[in-house]
């Protein structure tokens, strides 16, 4: 059994080390491009996570790894020609409702929480109101969707905070951040120029699937641990 737990712990450490060198070989050596497409190597590093997910949990894990499929998907359309932001908010709209549907099955309610909730929430309701009054965003078809998307990425979020399982933290962690990457996005495009809003937007987003993939993948180490 030991054996086995060190296996494991083993891939886990390979698997987080070859995640962030796919990042940094993406985020600091744009040179790289020239040898692989920009939209598959900022997909990859989710890629990467998706196939360790599934490997780890199997079938526990499905949705899961769908919803990392699909952020990968929407980092890829909106880098590709042709692609635009609609598609892209659409692919990980699916994405969200994925990784709430897999968070939901084990809510619990926990009245601490509300600590992080409630200013959570807050700052999303103050978001929706900065960027519908947004002139840049005045569309129908693009506010409905962001309105949507809201919703739907604060259901990610609370559904992760609110899970009673092992490592509930770190996978609270990353929905959070999640929420903060992408607040980032709409911010800079809808409403005023974030500083260094490309970095910011990409390092928070990695680190959030990292903590997600990671936070709900390690009861599987924890099981055998405990076994």
């Amino acid at each position: 059994m030991d054996d086995v737990i060190n296996k494991g712990v083993q891939v886990r450490i390979g698997v987080a080390l070859l995640f962030w060198l796919v990042v940094v070989g993406y985020m600091v050596r744009p040179d790289i491009t020239q040898f692989v497409p920009s939209p598959l190597l900022k997909a990859a590093p989710i890629l990467l996570l998706a196939v360790y997910s599934a490997f780890n949990l199997r079938s526990k894990g499905t949705i899961l790894v769908f919803g990392l499929v699909l952020s990968a998907c929407g980092d890829i359309a909106g880098d590709v020609p042709g692609g635009g932001f609609i598609p892209q908010v659409g692919v990980f709209l699916i994405a969200q409702i994925a990784y709430t549907i897999t968070f939901a099955k084990e809510v619990s309610w926990n009245r601490a929480r509300l600590a992080v909730i409630v200013p959570l929430v807050a700052w999303m309701c103050f978001m929706a109101v900065r960027l519908m009054a947004s002139s840049d965003l005045q569309n129908q078809v693009l506010a409905t969707a962001v309105g949507i998307y809201l919703i739907a990425i604060t259901c990610m979020a609370i559904s992760a905070i609110l899970r009673r399982a092992d490592m509930w933290w770190v996978v609270a962690a990353g929905a959070v951040l999640f929420v903060f990457s992408d607040s980032v996005i709409a911010w800079s495009r809808f409403i005023a120029e974030w500083p260094n809003s490309g970095w910011v937007v990409m390092w928070s987003y990695y680190l959030a699937q990292f903590l997600i993939a990671f936070g709900y993948t390690s009861r599987k180490i924890n099981a055998k641990i405990n076994a």
